[in-house]
């Protein structure tokens, strides 16, 4: 479940060495596109993107990782808002 893979993705970046970093953004990812209404899904690909800026500051992929990082939150308050109005609809 997409539960299970931000589980796993926080266990790796909690207690893994740095170059598996990786391996949990895969894991996001994957949450994410299994249920693309899963809104800490997207917050973990942010996540994951801004701790690889910080830990390597690789000027070769930061572009790219900044675009992903914000997309992801884009698609997070996007996604936590849409809740939302289906939450006060249901009222």
């Amino acid at each position: 479940t997409p539960h299970e893979l931000i589980c796993r993705g926080h266990e790796i970046m909690l207690n893994a060495p740095r170059d598996h970093l990786g391996v949990a953004h895969a894991l996001f990812t994957q949450a994410s596109e299994l249920d693309p209404c899963y809104a800490p899904a997207h917050a973990a690909v942010a996540s994951a993107c801004y701790a690889a800026l910080t830990w390597w500051s690789r000027p070769d992929m930061s572009d790219a990782l900044l675009g992903e990082a914000r997309a992801a939150w884009v698609t997070y308050r996007e996604t936590l808002a849409q809740l939302m109005r289906d939450d006060l609809q249901s009222l």
